[in-house]
C-alpha cells in the first residue's frame, strides 16, 4: 500500500518498486511451496515490519473497526498521494480479504511438516507511547495477555493490576485478572457495547440506543465512589477553571478515565469492562462520560454530538476544560519522537499549495523587478539628460568666457579660509 499511497525522498513508488525486490503474497507462497516446506501460519504486520504497531491474522483480520491501529509512519520528505487508511477502508468495503494483497509486510511460519503451534489470533504493541507505558497484547483462543515490553513498563503492568483491584473492590464487572508478570483477560466472542449501540442506531432504534447509553451512565454513577472537589485532577495538571463550574460537578475517588463503550461488553443486561490501564484521583464523572462520547466517532452519524452530551448530562460550559485535560493526559503518555514520524511528511495538496505560493512569490518579485527596472531606466534617462545639460553648459561661450573669473573667485575663497 505504501508504494501506491506515497513516494519518498528517493522517489520510490509503485512504478519503480521492483528495484527493491518487493514481492506479492502469491509470489512468496510460490517460493515456499517450491522448497517443499509447509506454511503453518501467515501474519500481517502493520504498518510494516520496521515499526510494527499491530499484527493481524486470517483468524483476526484487518477490519474497519480496528483500522485505527494501523498507525502509518513517514519520513520528513514523504509526499503522500492520499491517506493509506482511507484507501484500506475503501478496499475493506469492497472485499475484506483484499487487504492481504496490499499490506506492506508478511511474517510467515514455515516448517518441514505441519505443526500445532499456539493459535495466536492478534498482537498489538503500544509503541506510540513513552517507553514506561509500552505493553504488548496477545490475543489467543481463550485468553488475552498483556506483558511489559521493557523494564520500565513493568511498573505500568503493576498499575493495571492495581486498577483491576479497584474495579473488583467497587463492584464493577470485569473480565480482567492477573498473575505475577501479566494481565489476563477472558476472550469474549461477543460484540462490544459500542457495536451493539451502533447496530441499534442503524436499525433506526434510536430510543433503544439512547436508553442503553443512559444505562451505561447510571452504571458508572452508581458504582464509582463520590468525593469532594479538593485536590482535583484539574489542579494536578494546572488547568484553570471557574469555581462555580467545579462545584456543580460530581467527583469520583477513582477516575478510571478509559471506561468507554469500546472497552465494555454487554451480556445478559450486565456491563463487563476490560482494558483499564489508566486512573487518576478526584476526577469528575462527567469527564469520564465525556471521553466515552469523544472517542465514539461512529455513533455521531446517527446521533448528534449535542444529543449525546444531553443524554450524558454534560454541560457545554465544561467541554473546554475537559478537552484541555484530555490533551494533557494524552501528552503525558505519548512519545513525541515516535508521534513525529507518524505525523510528518507532506500531502499532495500541501505540495500544490507550496507550488502555488512559490509561483505567486515569483510573479510578485518579477513584477517588482519590472517596476524597479522601469524606475531605474527613468533614472538613467534623467542622468543622461543632466549630463547632456552639463555638457551644454561646459561647451557654451558663457562658460568659457567666465573661466578666469571663476578662478579668481576660488582664489579669494581660499585666502579667506
Amino acid at each position: 500500500m505504501k508504494y501506491f499511497s506515497k513516494t519518498d525522498e528517493n522517489g520510490i513508488n509503485i512504478v519503480n518498486h521492483k528495484e527493491k525486490n518487493i514481492m506479492s503474497l502469491s509470489e512468496l507462497k510460490n517460493i515456499i511451496e517450491n522448497t517443499k516446506l509447509v506454511i503453518n501460519k501467515i501474519y500481517y504486520p502493520m504498518p510494516d515490519y520496521k515499526l510494527t504497531n499491530v499484527i493481524y491474522t486470517d483468524e483476526n483480520p484487518l477490519s474497519k473497526n480496528n483500522l485505527s491501529r494501523n498507525i502509518v509512519y513517514n519520513t520528513s520528505n514523504t509526499i503522500k498521494f492520499y491517506q493509506e487508511n482511507e484507501a484500506y477502508k475503501e478496499i475493506l468495503e469492497e472485499n475484506s480479504d483484499l487487504f492481504k494483497l496490499f499490506v506492506n509486510s508478511y511474517l510467515v511460519e514455515i516448517s518441514k511438516a505441519k505443526t500445532q503451534e499456539k493459535q495466536i489470533k492478534f498482537v498489538s504493541f503500544s509503541n506510540i507511547r513513552k517507553p514506561e507505558y509500552r505493553i504488548k497484547t496477545i490475543v489467543e483462543e481463550e485468553n488475552v495477555y498483556k506483558y511489559a515490553i521493557n523494564a520500565k513498563s513493568k511498573e505500568h503492568i503493576e498499575n493495571i493490576k492495581h486498577n483491576i483491584d479497584i474495579i473488583n473492590q467497587i463492584g464493577i464487572n470485569t473480565v480482567d485478572s492477573y498473575d505475577k508478570n501479566k494481565i489476563i483477560s477472558k476472550y469474549i466472542n461477543s460484540p462490544t457495547l459500542d457495536k451493539i449501540i451502533i447496530k441499534l442506531a442503524k436499525e433506526n432504534k434510536i430510543d433503544e440506543a439512547s436508553q442503553l447509553i443512559k444505562q451505561f451512565k447510571n452504571e458508572l454513577e452508581t458504582k464509582l465512589e463520590k468525593v469532594n472537589s479538593q485536590n482535583n485532577v484539574f489542579d494536578k495538571y494546572d488547568i484553570k477553571y471557574e469555581k462555580e463550574h467545579i462545584e456543580k460537578m460530581d467527583f469520583v475517588k477513582y477516575g478510571l478515565w478509559d471506561l468507554i463503550f469500546q472497552n465494555c461488553f454487554y451480556i445478559d443486561n450486565q456491563f463487563y469492562f476490560y482494558d483499564q490501564e489508566w486512573q487518576e484521583n478526584n476526577v469528575p464523572i462527567s469527564f469520564i462520560l465525556y471521553r466515552a462520547i469523544k472517542y465514539y466517532a461512529r455513533i455521531k452519524k446517527y446521533i448528534s454530538e449535542e444529543k449525546l452530551y444531553d443524554i450524558m448530562e454534560i454541560k457545554q460550559e465544561n467541554i473546554k476544560i475537559f478537552d484541555e485535560l484530555d490533551k494533557k493526559l494524552q501528552l503525558k503518555i505519548r512519545d513525541d519522537e515516535i508521534w513525529k514520524i507518524h505525523t510528518q511528511g507532506m500531502e499532495m495538496i500541501d505540495l500544490k499549495r507550496k507550488e502555488l505560493t512559490a509561483n505567486h512569490q515569483i510573479n510578485v518579485l518579477t513584477m517588482e523587478n519590472a517596476k524597479n527596472k522601469t524606475l531605474l531606466d527613468e533614472k538613467d534617462k534623467k542622468i543622461e539628460e543632466l549630463k547632456a545639460n552639463l555638457n551644454y553648459v561646459y561647451n557654451s561661450k558663457s562658460w568659457k568666457i567666465t573661466k578666469p573669473l571663476r578662478a579668481v573667485l576660488r582664489l579669494g575663497k581660499s585666502k579667506k579660509g
